[in-house]
């Protein structure tokens, strides 16, 4: 692999190289894009015919709602997901590691069992895994989710190289939320790990993943298949017959205790199973603590990298190479693509073509949010936003030389209204410094509109005050939002982001204002203030399409170099942040050199403004390279 190598940008993600290829799409090493960070994740990728039929589309979402919210130590996390260049996509925590499947292999070619405590151990963690998610509840209506994985294998069950177990792909997983029902006939999950309760066609419960948890344990301990036939149909044969060899009866290493366990689980009657996965974790670490008392994971941890060396040579030496690639490039395409992406979104909003000779109003605007004047105009429009900024007033009334004073105040009506492009007559498109045109004065106030919506739109300037940042905690009612993407868009209450379900439905308090805030990527976001009377228990919020806008990054390199909290307004509400930054914050690109105002606001009660100021879209700036910046301002309280 040479330094110059071209690698394959997928939206966000820069394609490292294949893990695995199957027949709906392909599952991917790759390196999230950024300058600050070197994360890698596993990005499993939906071939475009099925990513566009609409079943698959729903099977799709249905593994998104179950993983999406699983966050245990034994379960593969899912990180993000959406549809880019007509495929869908999950990204996932990448496990440095091979599955149950690769060790299992890997051993028989050697003629080797797996260690009895080994094999143990992994059963053990992975009955945590899946007894978390059997037990999940929804954090916002406190209703059982009721999931089952249906597909528990040597596939789906990794081992890292560090001795960490991790349940993945929960693809066919049966939930609550799920919006897909499975056709009759249809077998969902690997033939050979069904529990005889499947064919029977009985209702499906977590006893289901216990006994294809104890079909994998027992290959483990055995270094062979449980239902191993010349044919699928004598395969379900077996397993309705459900005659299970004593493991001992083939590895004289497992004992009585083992036997009994692995035997319990793989009851034909389900009944006769443990009630549940932590009471079968409990007796397999009681029996494991008792077969090898000093076992840890590290054991684990020795058995992967003794099995696994060379392996774990050429992922290092792989990784080494892709460290020295220079993202520069792909970050740059990926800054172009948002702003051809902008900039379609701005021309598909308006009945006519945007294109840079056009001089009218809603060209001339959109170019003030992409920063693509020339200067002169650039301070022309600047200085009549701050002189709007400064008046705090939603009458606009603005006097340029050489420009109709009633017809500009149709514009500027026309223009806080929202609800149209005025285009400037013909004969004045072009005009010259002297007699400017329509277009500079309608951009005057749409910039100053975007710069200082707060002032324009009649909303205070603390946006909420105190009560933007308390939580949504405790009773309350429910808000259905229309118009809102699940695959796009994150929802805010207060401050916090709220997990929404699949009927679009949010928690928030009752009888108390509440700030809402939808985020859309490369759009602004959608702020409003409101309240639910005590016995207004649902209300329906039809979420508008806001403006294209394209973002830089705030973010503390150092968690010494600033403590307390920041603050600043963004879209009209309030915002408190916890310093350092747990992560990025994104503030919308306002043309080069803009200012924020970013106040840090110490546990004294001390303020120091800090000169936050971009000169160009998608710059990720330090604050700690900042926090000398700005007179300190005396006051005793905070916001």
């Amino acid at each position: 692999m040479s330094d110059d190598i071209k690698l394959k940008r997928f939206g966000k993600y820069l394609i490292l190289d294949h893990l695995v290829d199957g027949g709906m799409g392909k599952i991917c090493r790759a390196k999230f894009l950024s300058e600050e960070t070197n994360k890698i994740v596993a990005i499993k990728v939906i071939q475009p015919q099925f990513s566009n039929d609409e079943a698959f589309r729903t099977m799709f979402m249905d593994e998104v709602k179950v993983s999406f919210g699983l966050q245990h130590p034994n379960i593969v996390q899912t990180f993000d997901y959406g549809y880019y260049n007509k495929q869908l996509y999950v990204a996932m925590e990448y496990c440095d590691g091979q599955n149950l499947k690769g060790y299992i292999d890997k051993l028989s070619k050697g003629g080797y069992v797996f260690p009895i405590e080994v094999s143990v151990y992994i059963a053990s963690q992975a009955c945590q895994g899946l007894f978390y998610a059997h037990t999940l509840t929804d954090k916002m209506t406190g209703n059982d989710l009721n999931i089952i994985h249906r597909d528990i294998s040597p596939h789906n069950i990794m081992v890292t190289y560090d001795g960490t177990v991790k349940i993945i792909d929960f693809g066919i997983a049966k939930a609550n939320s799920n919006a897909e029902v499975t056709q009759s006939g249809m077998i969902k999950g690997k033939l050979s790990y069904l529990a005889p309760e499947y064919l029977e066609g009985k209702t499906l419960d977590p006893r289901y993943d216990q006994f294809s948890l104890g079909t994998v344990l027992w290959e483990m301990v055995c270094a062979r298949k449980l239902f191993h036939e010349a044919n699928d149909l004598s395969i379900l044969k077996k397993i309705q017959e459900c005659d299970i060899p004593k493991p001992s009866s083939i590895n004289p290493k497992v004992t009585p205790e083992l036997d009994a366990i692995i035997l319990r689980a793989l009851s034909r009657d389900r009944e006769k199973r443990y009630g549940n996965l932590n009471e079968m974790n409990k007796e397999l670490t009681k029996f494991l603590y008792k077969y090898k008392p000093d076992f840890s994971n590290t054991d684990v941890a020795g058995f992967a990298k003794t099995l696994f060396k060379e392996q774990i040579q050429k992922d290092r030496e792989t990784f080494f190479k892709y460290g020295k690639i220079d993202i520069a490039p792909y970050l740059k395409d990926l800054e172009k693509e948002g702003r051809k992406a902008s900039s379609s979104d701005a021309t598909s909003t308006s009945t006519t073509s945007i294109n840079p000779e056009d001089k009218t109003a809603s060209s001339r605007f959109y170019n003030v949010l992409q920063g693509d004047l020339d200067q002169d105009d650039q301070d022309i429009i600047a200085k009549e936003a701050t002189r709007l900024q400064a008046k705090q007033t939603t009458n606009a009334r603005i006097t340029v030389q050489g420009s109709d004073t009633s017809t500009r105040r149709r514009t500027v009506s026309k223009a806080l209204k929202g609800g149209t492009r005025t285009r400037a007559p013909r004969g004045r498109e072009r005009g010259g410094r002297g007699g400017i045109g329509k277009w500079l004065v309608a951009a005057c106030v749409l910039a100053a509109a975007w710069l200082n919506r707060d002032a324009l739109m009649g909303r205070g300037a603390d946006g909420g005050g105190a009560e933007a940042r308390s939580t949504a905690s405790g009773p309350g009612g429910v808000l259905v939002l229309q118009e809102f993407d699940l695959y796009k868009q994150k929802v805010f209450v207060n401050g916090r982001e709220q997990d929404i379900d699949y009927r679009n439905q949010v928690r928030v308090p009752l009888g108390k204002p509440f700030v809402l805030r939808v985020q859309t990527p490369k759009r602004e976001h959608y702020v409003t203030t409101m309240t639910l009377g005590p016995d207004e228990k649902q209300k329906t919020v039809a979420v508008p399409r806001t403006k294209p806008a394209r973002y830089s990054l705030i973010f503390t390199s150092d968690p010494s170099c600033l403590s307390g909290a920041l603050e600043f307004s963004l879209f009209g509400e309030k915002r408190r942040e916890p310093l350092p930054l747990a992560k990025s914050i994104p503030l919308p690109f306002r043309g080069k050199g803009a200012e924020y105002g970013v106040t840090v606001v110490r546990g004294d009660g001390i303020r120091r403004a800090l000169d936050v100021r971009f000169q160009y879209a998608a710059q990720t700036l330090d604050l700690c390279g900042l926090a000398g910046a700005g007179p300190p301002r005396a006051s005793s309280t905070s916001r």
